[in-house]
């Protein structure tokens, strides 16, 4: 299982890289505090599993409002290669339910957010 998803992440990471700008532009300043992976993990938590975007924003450590700009960036990324992220059976409402979701399905959470660095 664990290799389906790193796979699947990596294999959307190279789609979807040429489209990602990875500079600033002249208004930001600084670079984005979230890489194309985390951008991906985080959009696939709030599609899939319907995870508040809150609780996404303290997954990751940044503000709602970074997120919220993380997910549309990536919504239209994913739009233009054509892929949607279909909704899974169940909802993960707090990060204690990511916790044993991942527990549930052998999944190293600690391992997974640092090899999409």
């Amino acid at each position: 299982m664990r290799y389906t998803i790193r796979r699947r992440i990596l294999r959307a990471v190279r789609t979807l890289s040429p489209r990602w700008r990875t500079r600033p532009t002249a208004v930001e300043r600084t670079p984005p505090r979230l890489t194309l992976a985390h951008r991906l993990l985080a959009t696939v938590l709030d599609q899939r599993f319907a995870m508040p975007q809150p609780v996404i924003g303290d997954l990751f450590g940044v503000k709602r409002m970074t997120i919220n700009k993380a997910f549309r960036e990536t919504r239209q990324l994913l739009t233009q290669v054509r892929h949607a992220i279909e909704p899974a059976d169940m909802r993960l409402d707090t990060l204690a339910d990511l916790a044993a979701h991942a527990a549930k399905e052998a999944l190293d959470l600690a391992e997974e957010l640092k090899s999409a660095s």
